[in-house]
């Protein structure tokens, strides 16, 4: 896994498989698009097991997981969040917390139309922490269902620095590589 600075923060991340090759692009395309519960068992399991085995200290209580909410235009074309769908199973598996950390504006574009740069300036323009996000000397787990560029990570990272969490950490299937 990858670990470097955001905003300043160490941030550690993990994920399944790089989002390179004809089956990662079908695996992550059909999580994405379509409501696969065998599919999303799966990378919870396998995102479970990198949390249980490669994160310290998961057990002592001042761990949550969070995620990046999609967009309420991709909610209404699939029918459903993905990264909050695994989120929860994850939570479950765990008994780490879930925690609804960030609301996502109405208005925004989603990211995979944009070039690098306009993902920078998206994502920091469209999330924002929840009047009761509270992750003060805390960890957060941050579960996503694939890192491209990093735009939605840093945005968030920053977010989660504001408010003093103590330690960052990004797991999801997949990332770009």
């Amino acid at each position: 896994g990858d670990v470097y600075k955001r905003q300043g923060q160490k941030v550690s991340e993990r994920h399944i498989f790089g989002f390179d090759s004809g089956i990662s692009k079908k695996l992550i395309y059909t999580f994405k698009r379509s409501n696969n519960r065998a599919l999303q068992n799966f990378f919870a399991r396998e995102c479970a097991d990198i949390i249980e085995n490669e994160i310290d200290g998961k057990k002592d209580g001042d761990y949550v997981l969070a995620y990046p909410p999609r967009s309420v235009s991709g909610k209404k074309k699939y029918g459903f969040d993905q990264a909050y769908v695994l989120s929860k199973k994850i939570s479950g598996i765990t008994g780490i917390p879930l925690v609804k950390l960030f609301k996502r504006k109405l208005f925004g574009e989603e990211q995979k139309n944009l070039s690098l740069n306009e993902r920078v300036e998206n994502a920091a323009s469209v999330f924002y922490p929840r009047k009761n996000a509270d992750v003060k000397g805390k960890a957060v787990i941050i579960i996503d269902d694939v890192v491209t560029s990093g735009s939605t990570v840093g945005a968030l990272c920053k977010i989660l620095c504001e408010l003093g969490a103590e330690k960052i950490y990004v797991v999801s299937p997949a990332k770009v590589r």
